[in-house]
């Protein structure tokens, strides 16, 4: 039967900031494939011993950074001193399946068979866990032995499982307290003491390390071993088993330590110096003003798979903790800092750099940064689009989230984000709770991508505001139209882009340009072979054009041939959206949605407004959840229009509640999500995106295997009334 680890007050803030302990002996990470121990490397190190071993993805789905066994046996190690008794062994297993019965996972034994051993076996679905150990009393020379078993629910899930077998000296009665733990829980059938007859077990003598000992070797993942020669505190094992292998970045203008970017402390002060030296994982950026450089031709290379994170004071340890209004963190072109507006020309931005950020790499992250006063004014060329970020020609996945991309300029399209899209792969490019606004250009002013070669470019909007930006003429040079405009450039291209609850408000389209749709949202086929775009739960309303007229909320701006596919639901047009075929448009409406005060950029909703509780459900993405505020997103049954849902507030705390403070593992979760908190838990519940009850429950552990994959709510009662609010997302 397993019990909780239970963690006294005194610890509870103990976990919150832990770190995984730095002091041990043996420390094996197994990046591609290196068997050195990096706790002392050359003593203990690793030796292979037959073959069959390939580099696998870790649990944070990093390559080659954990090892599959398909046969070999790997021994060494440092030897523990004979006397140890307080020690902890953690590593982290991955068996989707038994591989045969009585399979040795790992062993540490030394003379006379002191030590101990795990084995893995099957019965069913259930992983059959076998845990033998054995010490000698030092006076009678008798052994004591641990023999234990059991069966764990879900262990051959094919997930990622952490193992951590601890021992500790009770200096009362000299007894050797043997725990062994899976994924932070005290598994106490597997657990058990050693009793001393009066003198401390001798536990480690000459032993040694053995990772797939015996004939019936472990043919399965495994990752990070690491070993102790101490106790471990609870803050220390929960630590280990939530670990995040993911490496982390620091930058902060302000930071006075070493600048190397391992803390906050020694963060990076320079962005650029950080970008050069990124190797994988994410980076975290201190509220502040970054410029890329003093030359027009500089800006901030993105490489690939960085994420990077803003909206930080510089002292958080959590990406919940951060506060992208109230620290932001900024990405500016101008390089004196001395814009008084935006346009093609003029306003002191001779000196601002052509492109503020240049995506050069795939799987890149841009979340909560402002993105600012790109000047891309070059006559032809790549250098007149893009001002705000330039991404390249071969990125095929690109997330930007909770940004802001104001007052970039282009002479050409693109002056918030341009993708020249030439790869011959699919692509993706998603926009989520971003806002564009103040952005200028001839056409496509916040967003101009073209689509390319005979794969499918697939662009998703989701959640973003649309405010104040200006498509006009530069000149005699004239301009056409689209804050937005997707384009299926070349022979066989394919585009398939999604506009889900988004606002498009104080747009001013006054180009002059001869064009056959003037649209604020702009889709066209040119050459392409199949181009596609749907519409759902969005708001087009007080844009304005060179006549008289509100201009078209969907079109193809130009003459090039209509889509093969546009279909609009549950949406708001100043237009109604009259160029499309009655065919292809579900509730669809003109009328005003009564902004708050749109003239003042406030685009919330006031109460009558018709597009509250008008939208369709289906139409959001199951990882949606929050409004652009962080509201819940869909309040009272319907989903509201555009991005505010009206009423609604943070993920559905209504009341003046008193906010709880606690802390929720593994996030994202398969099976077992604990619940680490200061003082007691009156009650939980669970619901879906759509706001439905799911489950209850008063304890601190909940069992989720059952949930449908996806985003849910957890809300917390206290009994002394405090209520807090976290997401899980059920994998």
């Amino acid at each position: 039967m397993k019990s909780k680890l239970l963690i006294a007050s005194l610890f509870v803030f103990s976990f919150i900031s832990a770190q995984i302990p730095t002091d041990e002996t043996m420390r094996y990470l197994f990046t591609n494939g290196s068997v050195i121990n990096e706790a002392n490397p050359g003593t203990g190190d690793l030796a292979q011993s037959g073959s069959g071993v390939t580099q696998e993805a870790d649990r944070d789905a990093f390559a080659t950074a954990a090892v599959k066994l398909n046969g070999i046996q790997y021994t060494g190690g440092q030897t523990p001193a004979s006397n140890l008794t307080d020690f902890g062994l953690s590593f982290w297993i991955k068996s989707p399946n038994a591989a045969g019965a009585n399979r040795a996972v790992l062993q540490m034994y030394g003379a006379g068979g002191r030590g101990f051993r795990l084995t893995q076996s099957t019965d069913g679905n259930s992983g059959l866990l076998k845990f033998d150990a054995r010490g000698q009393n030092t006076t009678n020379g008798f052994n004591v032995d641990i023999n234990r078993q059991e069966l764990v629910n879900h262990y051959f899930d094919g997930g990622w499982h952490h193992i951590l077998i601890t021992g500790e000296l009770n200096t009362t009665n000299n007894n050797l307290e043997i725990n062994f733990y899976l994924d932070g829980e005290l598994l106490t059938a597997m657990s058990g003491t050693m009793a001393a007859s009066g003198t401390v077990p001798q536990f480690f003598n000459g032993a040694s390390l053995v990772i797939a000992p015996t004939t019936t070797k472990y043919l399965n993942y495994i990752d990070d071993v690491r070993f102790y020669e101490r106790s471990l505190t609870s803050g220390e094992i929960d630590a280990l088993a939530t670990e995040y292998t993911e490496k982390r970045t620091y930058v902060n203008a302000n930071a006075t330590g070493a600048n190397d970017g391992t803390t906050w402390a020694n963060a990076y002060t320079n962005l650029s110096t950080a970008m050069d030296n990124f190797t994988f994982g994410d980076i975290w950026v201190a509220q502040g003003t970054y410029i890329p450089g003093v030359s027009r031709n500089d800006s901030f290379q993105i490489p690939s798979g960085a994420k990077i994170y803003g909206g930080f004071q510089g002292t958080e340890t959590n990406l919940a903790d951060r506060d992208v209004n109230l620290y932001p963190t900024i990405f500016s072109g101008d390089v004196n800092q001395d814009d008084t507006g935006v346009d093609f020309s003029g306003f002191n931005r001779t000196e601002n750099v052509y492109h503020v950020v240049e995506v050069l790499g795939n799987k890149v992250r841009l979340d909560g940064i402002t993105i600012t006063s790109g000047q891309a004014d070059a006559s032809t060329g790549e250098n007149a689009v893009g001002g705000g970020i330039f991404v390249d020609r071969e990125v095929t996945e690109l997330y930007i989230d909770k940004c802001i991309i104001e007052k970039n300029a282009a002479v050409n399209g693109g002056a918030g984000v341009i993708n020249l899209n030439m790869t011959t792969l699919n692509s993706l490019m998603e926009f989520t709770n971003t806002r564009f606004q103040e952005n200028v250009s001839r056409y496509g002013s916040s967003i101009y991508a073209r689509a390319n070669y005979t794969k499918w470019v697939r662009l998703n909007i989701i959640n973003c505001i649309f405010d104040g930006d200006q498509v006009k003429d530069n000149g005699s040079s004239t301009g056409l139209a689209g804050v937005v405009w997707l384009r299926g450039i070349t022979y066989g291209a394919r585009f398939n882009t999604k506009v889900i609850n988004s606002t498009f408000a104080n747009n001013q389209l006054t180009a002059t340009g001869a064009i056959t749709e003037r649209a604020v949202l702009g889709v066209s086929k040119f050459r392409g072979i199949d181009v596609r775009i749907e519409v759902s739960n969005s708001i087009f309303y007080n844009n304005t054009s060179n006549t008289s007229t509100a201009p078209l909320s969907l079109g193809r701006v130009n003459s090039d041939p209509v889509p093969n596919i546009r279909k609009v639901y549950n949406s708001i047009g100043e237009d109604n959206f009259s160029n499309i075929a009655a065919a292809d448009k579900v509730a669809v409406s003109d009328a005003d949605p009564l902004f708050t005060d749109a003239a003042n950029n406030d685009l919330t909703l006031q109460t009558g407004s018709p597009a509250i509780n008008t939208g369709d459900n289906i139409k959001v993405p199951a990882e949606i959840t929050e409004d652009f505020l962080g509201n819940q997103r869909i309040f009272n049954t319907d989903v509201d229009m555009g991005v505010y849902e009206f009423g609604s507030s943070i993920l559905g705390v209504q009341e003046a509640y008193n906010l709880a403070s606690f802390t929720i593992y593994p996030n994202p979760v398969k099976n077992q999500l604990h619940i680490k908190i200061e003082g007691e838990i009156k009650n939980i519940e669970v619901y879906n995106y759509v706001g439905q009850k799911v489950m209850e429950s008063s304890q601190n552990q909940i069992d989720t295997h059952h949930l449908a994959s996806g985003m849910y709510i957890l809300k917390l009662y206290k009994e002394n009334g405090e209520v807090g609010v976290k997401r899980f997302l059920k994998q």
